[in-house]
C-alpha cells in the first residue's frame, strides 16, 4: 500500500538544488555530534526479568553508592542483630576481614612499574577489599578506628605519581572500584575532610583515568568492560568538582584528545559499555587473531573470549554455541568480561535510576548480560559451574534478575570477599522470605550535556539524540508470563509448554507428534492501523529444520488475511527472523490474530516475538531519524527499487513508489530529529 505524504512537486533542477542545500546544511549541523562518543546510536529493546518492587528512597547523606550505602548497611546491621540469616552469618564473615592483618604494602611512592606486578594483588586487590571491609565495619559498629585506617590507606595511594606496564590498565580496572566504594562510605564522617576527598579525586583523575582511557574506548575483550566501568565510576565520584577528564591517547597512529566534564565522561563511558555489548560484525580492535564479530551474541556467547582455546587462540571458535571442553581460558574470560566490569557498571547505573545495562537486549537478541551468564551456567548444549572466586558478582546479578540457574550456583557456595565486587553475600544477599526492592538512588552526574574538544575541530555542545519508542503490540512475546495470551490448537497430536532454560530465560516449546491439518500457536485481539509500517521479529529453531508459516489474519470467519504471510525453515540453531508489512485493509482492526502454523512433525522453539510500528524514515532501523539515514538515502538517490532484494535500498523508498527520489527525501527531512 502506497504512503502518499507529499503533494506533487515539480521535479526540476532548482528544486533538487534547494533540497541538496538543505541536506548539506543538516549534515554540517550534525558533524559535531559525531565526535560526542565516536559511536553510532544503538537500538535497544528492554527485556527486564526482574521481580523488584518500587524503587527505594533516595540515598541519605553525601554518599553516592556504588555497591552499597550507609543506610543499607544500617538495615543489614539491624537484621543481623535480630539474628536474621543470612545477615548474621555474613556480617561475622566480613568483620573477620575488617579485623584481620593488613595484607597490602605499607607504602608505594613514585612510579609503580610492571616489575612490581607481584605486589599488585597484595596491595590493590587484597588491600582494596580490606579497606572496603574497614569502611563497612565503621558503619555497622560506629568505631572510628576502622574509618581512620581506611582513610590513611586510601590517601597513601596518592603518593603514586605514575604507572608503567602493559597489564596496569586491567589491574586498575578490576581493583580500583573497591577503593572508590570504600572512600564513598567515608562521606559524612568528620575525619574524612573535603581536602582528603579532593586529594583522592585529583589523583584518580590525573593518574588512573588517563591510564585506562585507551582500553576503555577501544578494547572489545574483558579489558574493555573493566576499564569503561572504572572511568565511568571515576567520573561519577568526581561529579561534585569542575575537574576536566581528558582522554588522550594514540591508536592506529591517530591522536585522540578529548576533554570532558564529569557528566560528559559518565555518559560517554556508559554509552560505550552499552555499545560494546551489542553484537557487531566488525572488530573494534583489528588484529590478525581478532573475531570479525564482537559483543554479546544472541545466544549469550562473547566472541572475543570464545576464541581462547587450550593454550591457543583461533577465530574458528568465535561464534561457538557453547564453550568447548578444555577451553578453560574461554570459560574464565567469558565470566571475567561480565563480572569484571559489566555487572558493576550495570549496578552503578541502576543506582542512578538507569536500568538499561541490566535490561539491554537488541532487536536480534544480542547484548544481554543475562544471556551471557546463562551461556555458561544454563547452556542447553553444555553448561559449567561459575568460578567460585567470581560468584560475588553472580550474587549482584541474581538480586536483579532472580534467575533460578544463578540461585543454584550461589546456593553451592560463594567466597566471602571474591573478585571484582566484594562481600556481596552481605550487601546483596537476602532471606528466602524477602523480596527486596531496588537500591537507593542518586541522580546521575550533571545534566547529561556533552562538551567535546577534538584535536582538529572546535569544541561543540550536543545533547543525547532522542530515540523513537517501539512498543510491542504482542503481549507476553518472550513467554516470561508462561502461556498467558497464547493459545495452542491442533487437530493432530502435540503439546505446547514454556521452558525456563536454554537460549533465554523462558521460551515456548511446541512438540508436534502428528501434525494434522491445522497445528497452530496464536495470539488474538491485536490492534493495527492502516497506512502504517510494522515489523515482526521472532527467534526460532526446530530440531529437524522443518517449515512453519507466520501470518496475520482476521480472528473470526472469514479469516481473511491482514497483510502478513511468510514462511521460514528454522534450523536446529536458534536464530532471529524479521519482516516488515503493512495492513492490507483500509480500516483499523482490533480483531487480528497472529498465527504460527507448524507444517511437520518436529520440536519447535519460539522466543522474543514482537510486532512494532516502524517509522519509515528510520532507514537503518536504529530508532533515530538522523544524519546516518540521510547519508543512506543520498547514496541510493535516483535508484529504482523494482526487483531489489537489498533491504536498505527498499527502506530508502519511504513512500513505496518504487523510486528513491525527492518525495522520500522530503518525508525524511520532515521526520529528522536534531
Amino acid at each position: 500500500m502506497r504512503i502518499n505524504s507529499l503533494k506533487q512537486i515539480p521535479h526540476n533542477n532548482s528544486v533538487i538544488a534547494l533540497v541538496w542545500l538543505i541536506l548539506c546544511s543538516l549534515i554540517f549541523v550534525m558533524v559535531g555530534s559525531l565526535f560526542r562518543a565516536n559511536l553510532p546510536q544503538f537500538a535497544r529493546i528492554n527485556e527486564s526479568r526482574t521481580i523488584y518492587g518500587a524503587t527505594n528512597d533516595s540515598v541519605e547523606g553525601n554518599s553516592r553508592g556504588y555497591w552499597t550505602t550507609p543506610q543499607e548497611l544500617r538495615d543489614i546491621k539491624r537484621k543481623a542483630d535480630l539474628g536474621i540469616e543470612p545477615y548474621k552469618t555474613n556480617l561475622k564473615e566480613v568483620m573477620k576481614f575488617a579485623d584481620g592483618a593488613w595484607p597490602g604494602l605499607n607504602s608505594i611512592k613514585g612510579v609503580y612499574t610492571i616489575e612490581q606486578y607481584n605486589t599488585f594483588p597484595a596491595h590493590f586487590y587484597r588491600g582494596g577489599y580490606t579497606v572496603y571491609a574497614k569502611a563497612i565495619a565503621f558503619h555497622v559498629t560506629g568505631d572510628t578506628d576502622y574509618a581512620s585506617f581506611a582513610r590513611d590507606k586510601i590517601l597513601d595511594l596518592t603518593d603514586i605519581t605514575d604507572f608503567v606496564g602493559g597489564d596496569i590498565p586491567i589491574m586498575l580496572g578490576w581493583n580500583m572500584p573497591g577503593w572508590i566504594q570504600a572512600a564513598d562510605l567515608l562521606e559524612d564522617w568528620s575525619g574524612w575532610s573535603l581536602n582528603d576527598k579532593r586529594q583522592f579525586q585529583r589523583w584518580l583523575v590525573d593518574r588512573v583515568y588517563t591510564e585506562v582511557d585507551l582500553n576503555a574506548n577501544i578494547s572489545d575483550n574483558n579489558w574493555g568492560p573493566a576499564t569503561s566501568y572504572l572511568n565511568a565510576m571515576i567520573a561519577d565520584y568526581v561529579s561534585d568538582t569542575n575537574y576536566e577528564l581528558v582522554d588522550d591517547y594514540i591508536y592506529n597512529n591517530q591522536q585522540t584528545h578529548i576533554v570532558r566534564t564529569p557528566a560528559n565522561a559518565y555518559n560517554h563511558y556508559s554509552e560505550v559499555q552499552l555499545a560494546r555489548n551489542r553484537y557487531r560484525e566488525a572488530p573494534w580492535e583489528p588484529k590478525s587473531n581478532s573475531c570479525q564479530v564482537n559483543g554479546i551474541m544472541a545466544n549469550g556467547g562473547i566472541p572475543s573470549e570464545l576464541r581462547r582455546g587450550d593454550g591457543a587462540i583461533s577465530t574458528e571458535w568465535c561464534q561457538d554455541e557453547y564453550i568447548r571442553e578444555g577451553h578453560d581460558s574461554a570459560l574464565i574470560y567469558q565470566q571475567t568480561y561480565i563480572g569484571g566490569g559489566d555487572i558493576g557498571h550495570a549496578e552503578m547505573m541502576l543506582r542512578r535510576g538507569d536500568s538499561r545495562l541490566y535490561d539491554q537486549i537488541e532487536p536480534r537478541g544480542s547484548g544481554s548480560i543475562l544471556r551471557a551468564i546463562r551461556f555458561v551456567i544454563a547452556n542447553p548444549i553444555k553448561s559449567y559451574n561459575w568460578d567460585l572466586t567470581k560468584k560475588t558478582v553472580l550474587v549482584v546479578a541474581y538480586r536483579y534478575y532472580r534467575d533460578s540457574a544463578m540461585k543454584s550456583q550461589i546456593d553451592s557456595g560463594v567466597d566471602t570477599n571474591g573478585n571484582y565486587i566484594y562481600f556481596t553475600s552481605l550487601t546483596h544477599g537476602f532471606a528466602s522470605s524477602e523480596n527486596p526492592g531496588r537500591p537507593p538512588v542518586v541522580p546521575p552526574p550533571g545534566d547529561g550535556s556533552i562538551t567535546v574538544t577534538p584535536t582538529t575541530i572546535p569544541s561543540v555542545t550536543t545533547t543525547p539524540t532522542p530515540t523513537i519508542s517501539y512498543p510491542n503490540l504482542l503481549r507476553n512475546g518472550g513467554f516470561e508470563s508462561g502461556k498467558s495470551d497464547w493459545t495452542y490448537n491442533t487437530d493432530g497430536v502435540g503439546s505446547f509448554s514454556v521452558i525456563t532454560e536454554g537460549i533465554s530465560n523462558n521460551f515456548a516449546r511446541i512438540e508436534v507428534e502428528s501434525v494434522g491439518a491445522a497445528t497452530q500457536l496464536y495470539q488474538k485481539d491485536l490492534s493495527l492501523q492502516p497506512n502504517k509500517l510494522y515489523r515482526i521479529t521472532m527467534g526460532a529453531s526446530s530440531l529437524n529444520g522443518s517449515n512453519m508459516k507466520i501470518d496475520l489474519i482476521k480472528h473470526t470467519s472469514p479469516f481473511s488475511t491482514y497483510g502478513l504471510s511468510l514462511s521460514i525453515n528454522p534450523t536446529s540453531t536458534f536464530q532471529q527472523y524479521e519482516s516488515e508489512f503493512m495492513l492490507s485493509v483500509a480500516d483499523s482492526v482490533t480483531d487480528a490474530r497472529l498465527r504460527l502454523m507448524f507444517r511437520a512433525d518436529d520440536v519447535y522453539h519460539i522466543d522474543d516475538m514482537s510486532i512494532t510500528e516502524v517509522v519509515p524514515a528510520d532507514i537503518n532501523r536504529d530508532r533515530v531519524v538522523n544524519v546516518f539515514d540521510l547519508g543512506l538515502l543520498s547514496s541510493h538517490y535516483g535508484q529504482s527499487t523494482t526487483g531489489s532484494s537489498d533491504q536498505v535500498t527498499k527502506n530508502c523508498d519511504i513512500n513505496k513508489d518504487n523510486i528513491i527520489n525527492i518525495f522520500d527525501l522530503g518525508i525524511l527531512i520532515g521526520q529528522y530529529r536534531l
